[in-house]
């Protein structure tokens, strides 16, 4: 891999273009994508080079990879994603994107189990039941009040 074929990358898959100057987040992020997997993952090159490649100041390189890159999921979700895929096609091949899909089918699959489960708990549970019923019958008006009443009960009950 080498650094035109992981700007091509972001690029396509960020739709930006990664030599641009712009300063947008989307910018911002895609440009710490690059240094992080030119740098630290495929070691390409120093920071002058990597940072010179794409027309930036090394300073700008150490900073990124020192305070953007750590915190690159919370602050650049959308390029975080870029880098998974980016990494995951390139451990994977072709197989990364099946497996992925194969995971989101799963993770989908847990969440309809989790629901049946409560559903089946909530429907096959008189007690539930009646307490949900009582619940309903408190007038809008006064579910704060019953929140706020509930809320240690259910708290020391489950300690």
């Amino acid at each position: 891999m080498s650094l035109d074929d992981i700007i091509e990358s972001i690029n396509n898959k960020a739709n930006l273009d990664l030599r641009d100057r712009k300063r947008t987040l989307d910018y911002v992020g895609a440009r710490c994508v690059y240094y992080d997997l030119a740098y630290n993952y495929f070691s390409l090159g120093t920071l002058t080079y990597i940072s010179s490649y794409i027309g930036r100041n090394h300073a700008t390189t150490v900073h990124s990879l020192k305070n953007l890159v750590p915190s690159l999921e919370s602050y650049f979700p959308r390029m975080h994603k870029v880098r998974e895929d980016i990494i995951g096609y390139i451990e994977y091949g072709d197989d990364y994107y099946d497996m992925k899909r194969d995971i989101n089918f799963l993770k989908n699959e847990i969440i309809k189990a989790k629901n049946d489960r409560d559903n089946y708990i909530f429907n096959h549970n008189d007690d539930v039941n009646e307490m949900f019923k009582m619940i309903k019958s408190v007038p809008d008006n006064k579910t704060s009040i019953l929140k706020e009443r509930l809320e240690p009960i259910i708290y020391m009950l489950c300690r």
